[in-house]
């Protein structure tokens, strides 16, 4: 550390004495400090995590509304699938797909999975005519099938010639993802 300057000041007519110190601030070339530096950037740390937490808080939190909402939905219809909701919200994250599209076409394609035409196929996928071994793996299936033909829809508008005919089969599965979303949780 560089040399420390100390002056005793004082008056002849006082006992009072006065010391002034200058401590040079650290140059961060190797020596010591009073350990400001790393108290600040501990507390900038500990701030950026806290807001990194409130952040990943917030998410869980409206991921949990938007599976509420399906779970309403799908126990209003009477749906196999009630209690999925926040599988078909997690599963709608990793393709960036809005988690509301693929409980709407279930309704469109099986009244919410009460009429399939095979296991567990509750949205229509000719290709998958002997169905799936859980709604999980459909629910994936559907989500990653549009992914690849739509990129990441965020309407049933966005998924155009998924039924044919495509106008009345998109309107009322919008209708459908448009309630969804309207539901108060």
């Amino acid at each position: 550390m560089g040399m420390i300057n100390t002056q005793l000041t004082g008056d002849q007519n006082s006992d009072h004495v006065t010391t002034k110190v200058d401590i040079p601030a650290p140059s961060g070339r190797g020596e010591e400090s009073d350990g400001t530096a790393e108290m600040i950037q501990t507390m900038h740390d500990l701030h950026s995590w806290a807001i990194e937490e409130i952040q990943a808080q917030e998410a869980e939190r409206q991921r949990l509304v938007k599976a509420n909402k399906i779970d309403r939905y799908f126990a209003s219809r009477g749906s196999p699938m009630n209690g999925l909701g926040i599988y078909f919200v997690r599963s709608a994250e990793r393709y960036a797909i809005n988690p509301y599209l693929a409980p709407a076409i279930s309704e469109s394609e099986s009244s919410c999975g009460l009429v399939c035409f095979a296991p567990f196929n509750f949205w229509g996928g000719l290709a998958y005519r002997s169905g799936f071994g859980s709604w999980e793996e459909s629910i994936d299936t559907l989500l990653n099938w549009l992914n690849r033909y739509f990129g990441s829809p965020q309407s049933a508008w966005d998924c155009p010639g998924y039924c044919v005919p495509s106008d009345p089969w998109r309107s009322n599965t919008q209708g459908v993802l448009d309630a969804i979303e309207r539901i108060e949780i």
